[in-house]
């Protein structure tokens, strides 16, 4: 995998087991902030899982976000209903259920970029995408480490060693594909509508306003689905 993404992903893979662990205190003191902290996890664990993807640590994020998946759908069941939208449709929102869904997107496009070390016009500076060079930290308008516009990993005018990118400022988008390695890890599917005729096919008709349990959680994994290979 992209070395630049590595420390990227252990670092949001530590991340969610601190605010597990958070949540596992809060459990056991009866506080019920607890959900909220389990429910920022799985979102720190989904996105973790598309930073580690083709990485040891991917299989461990997704061992880990089944584990606090259980841990909602155990103690905290109401909020692991789908309710209807302002359409009276439903959809999948889950980053344990999205976590599986192995795509992403990638946009089609022209514009201006620069590169993610110096800021400068990539296409005059020194610096070659893709090559490591060492870096003294900077974090206007993003850290030119690792990318992050928040970055709370690499201590300013410290020395650290890059891998060269380039960061597009202006562009006009043209098409958008979908692909099994987005260029953007976390640029993936962050929603998927349920189909009205499997719900009415396996509950009948429903009554306005109701509310579907999901209970995925509760069983085995079933696996990834991921897009074939053209």
């Amino acid at each position: 995998m992209s070395s630049w993404r590595r420390p990227t992903g252990l670092s949001k893979l530590e991340e969610a087991r601190s605010t597990t662990s958070s949540g596992r205190l809060a459990h056991d003191a009866g506080d019920p902030t607890a959900e909220t902290y389990f429910r920022q996890a799985v979102e720190l664990y989904w996105s973790a899982m598309n930073w580690l993807e083709d990485d040891d640590g991917f299989d461990v994020a997704h061992d880990e976000i089944h584990e606090v998946g259980r841990l909602l759908r155990g103690s905290f069941e109401a909020g692991c209903s789908l309710g209807p939208r302002e359409d009276g449709s439903f959809a999948h929102t889950c980053p344990v259920f999205l976590s599986h869904k192995r795509f992403g997107m990638s946009p089609g496009f022209t514009g201006d970029a620069v590169c993610s070390i110096c800021y400068q016009d990539a296409s005059e500076c020194v610096h070659v995408p893709g090559d490591i060079y060492e870096v003294v930290a900077r974090s206007d308008p993003w850290c030119n480490v690792c990318g992050e516009r928040a970055c709370a990993s690499h201590a300013l005018g410290a020395t650290y060693k890059a891998e060269a990118g380039m960061v597009v400022t202006k562009a006009a988008l043209h098409e958008v594909s979908i692909v099994d390695r987005p260029a953007q890890p976390d640029a993936r599917i962050r929603e998927i509508l349920i189909n009205d005729a499997d719900i009415e096919a396996s509950l009948g008709p429903l009554p306005a306003g109701a509310f579907l349990k999901c209970d995925k959680c509760l069983g085995p994994c079933t696996g990834f689905d991921r897009v074939e290979e053209q």
